[in-house]
Parts: C-alpha cells; structure tokens; sequence
C-alpha cells in the first residue's frame, strides 16, 4: 500500500520515512538517558546533601553556645542560611515526585508516538481497475468538493489529499510529519496532539530541573570564588571564625595575592604522597 514498510508479518506499517521514526525515539532515549542518569541523580544527592546540613544545623549552633558569643552564634547561622541557599528542594521527596511525574510523561510521549506513527492514518484505498470510477452525487472540484486523483484511481472527498512521499491519498490530510516518518490525518491526528502536549510538557518539566541544577552548581561556583577572594574555606564560614570584629584572617593578603596562592603556588614538588607519609619508601 503506497511506499510504506510492513513488518512482523504486515502487523505493523510504518511511514515512508521509516528511518526518521528511529531518529526520533534515539534523541529522545539520548537526553532521557542523560536526564535520568545524571540530572535527576545529582538533584537528589543536592537534595539529600541538604537535609544532612538542616540536621546537623542544630548540632553546629549548640556546640558554638558553650561560648556565650551571642553575635558570633547570629553570625553563624546567617552564614549557614546563605549556604543553604543553595539547594532550591526543601525535601527529598520533591525528587521522587519528580522522578514519578517524569516517568509518567515519559511513557505517555513515547505511546502516543508510537501510536502517531503504527496507527492507521485514514487512508483511502486506491482501485485498481482500468475504468474510471462512477463520480460522487455530491459536488466536483472546489475546496469544498470531490477531487479525482488518477495515481490512486479514485475521487477523494473533501479535506483529503495524496501524499507524494506515502504514494496514497489520505482522508483529513493535515501533513507529512518527518518525526514519525509519515502523514497526520484523521485517525491519527488526535493522538499526535498527544504526543505534542505530553513531549512538550516533558521538555517543561525537563528544562526546569536541568535549570535548578544549573543555578545551584553556578551558586556553588560563585561560592567557592567568593571564599577564594577572602583566603576562606567552608569549614571557616561555617563556624564564623573571622566573623567577629576582634578576629584577623592572617591568610588573607588581597583578592590578587589569595588567587594565585590558590592556583598558581607550588605544593610540596617533587614529592609523592607515599614519600611524604612514608620517607623510606624511596629507599625500599
């Protein structure tokens, strides 16, 4: 039946561009394979990582209670507020929603596509008989009129059109889709705006997560740079060692000078790290 390819028997008929069908699920199992395997994962390890820190908030100001610094205390926790920030989930269980509703979508895009491209089209069987067809009672020509197309030996009705890539006449005719590698027509119209409406929703959906994962790495980034700048780590932000007027960061020799300490200074050359635990190793 015109240019289309059968399998499993004549069971399954798919377009003529065949090959764009597999194209299509391949992009679509690439970013998905991506999005499962490294986005979702890494937000829910932000998520976890962030729950560990409210945890252990209450632990960290009780500890620094026993000396009776109110501001340090203050100063503390705001510092721990800041990082915090970082991590948009409140709660794992916003993760697994995530994980649930992306699956959801995700089996949704994949059957309507496969419907879109399996399902019959509408289309019109062709005659394969010499005479020319009795012509309909109804009216001839006109966008609102019967059409007789001599490939396919027939009077197609209203709204109908023959394919040049299908080599068939298809009932509702609406286009040739090159992502499932066939026509969209009255059987399978609806369930290709399925198919739009649910991968659109997963690209939503999708872009948002990969957005949050974004600005937390990026808030991370401008984190690090920040203490970078001050000659700070994370332990000392943490517990606000130079948070108090009295207390002078002996490290701290400007922002050009803390950058190139950081990068550019030479750390212990020459050296291994089983010759620096262990100095005989060099004589075993």
């Amino acid at each position: 039946m015109g240019n289309h390819i059968f399998l499993c028997h004549g069971k399954v008929m798919l377009g003529s561009n065949a090959p764009s069908l597999f194209f299509t699920n391949g992009l679509l199992l690439i970013g998905l394979s991506i999005y499962y395997g490294y986005v979702l994962p890494k937000l829910g390890q932000l998520a976890a990582l962030q729950q560990q820190h409210e945890d252990g908030r209450h632990d960290v100001v009780g500890s620094l209670s026993s000396f009776n610094t109110t501001n340090y205390t203050t100063s503390t926790t705001n510092l721990e507020d800041l990082i915090l920030d970082w991590f948009l989930f409140d709660q794992p269980t916003t993760v697994t929603w995530l994980y649930w509703i992306s699956g959801i979508l995700t089996v949704f895009t994949f059957c309507t596509l496969l419907n879109t491209a399996l399902l019959d089209l509408g289309i019109l069987p062709p005659l394969s008989s010499l005479k020319l067809p009795a012509p309909p009672l109804s009216s001839l020509g006109g966008p609102a009129g019967h059409r007789y197309c001599s490939t396919c030996n027939i009077f197609r009705p209203p709204r109908s059109k023959h394919c040049n890539f299908c080599n068939c006449c298809v009932s509702k005719f609406d286009h040739h889709c090159a992502w499932t590698g066939n026509c969209i027509g009255a059987s399978n119209h609806r369930v290709c705006f399925c198919f739009l409406l649910s991968i659109t929703l997963l690209l939503i959906l999708v872009t948002a997560v990969s957005v949050c994962l974004l600005w937390s790495l990026l808030s991370l980034l401008g984190y690090h740079a920040a203490i970078i700048t001050v000659a700070q780590t994370t332990n000392n932000c943490v517990r606000g060692i130079y948070q108090k007027s009295s207390a002078m960061n002996p490290n701290n020799f400007g922002c050009w000078h803390n950058w190139c300490h950081s990068f550019w200074c030479k750390r212990n050359p020459g050296q291994s790290i089983a010759q620096r635990f262990f100095p005989s190793y060099s004589s075993l």
